[in-house]
């Protein structure tokens, strides 16, 4: 009886990260902001904002929102969230990390690459640099040759 009630726990953990990653993705790949000074649920900003229209669609994930509310009007600390502004960075830098080890790898497996470097001063006259690694790779399901940035 116990090791089905930490197997159904377990179940629903892992459906209610995979929903945070996947509002941690959207809002990356689109480069949208994910929170403002506030994080409380209910409070608009993106990361909880779509955290919350998804439970109109989940019952797992309505669930702990539900609780992440009830202890947050009562001023209760939660035992665990994952919906704290340090959560959401360590999922980016784990994408980040494993997008490297991606680019990397295919840099290290490509016969030829370059590095090129940009800088401008942005609006506040502050230098912004860029580094683009271009790369040919060979794509195996096509067996074509591609160029990389």
């Amino acid at each position: 009886m116990v090791l089905q009630t930490i197997k159904k726990q377990a179940s629903q953990w892992k459906q209610v990260l995979r929903q945070i990653l996947d509002v941690t993705l959207f809002l990356a790949e689109r480069g949208l902001g994910f929170r403002r000074t506030s994080n409380l649920v209910g409070v608009a900003a993106n990361f909880l904002g779509i955290s919350e229209l998804l439970n109109h669609y989940d019952s797992v994930l309505k669930d702990h929102l539900n609780k992440v509310i009830k202890s947050q009007k009562l001023k209760r600390r939660q035992q665990a969230n994952y919906l704290s502004p340090e959560i959401q960075n360590e999922f980016i830098e784990c994408c980040a990390k494993k997008v490297l080890d991606v680019i990397l790898s295919e840099r290290e497996a490509a016969k030829y690459y370059s590095i090129l470097v940009d800088a401008t001063p942005d609006s506040a006259h502050m230098e912004q640099t860029v580094f683009i690694l271009r790369y040919v790779y060979l794509n195996e399901e096509n067996s074509l040759y591609e160029v990389q940035e």
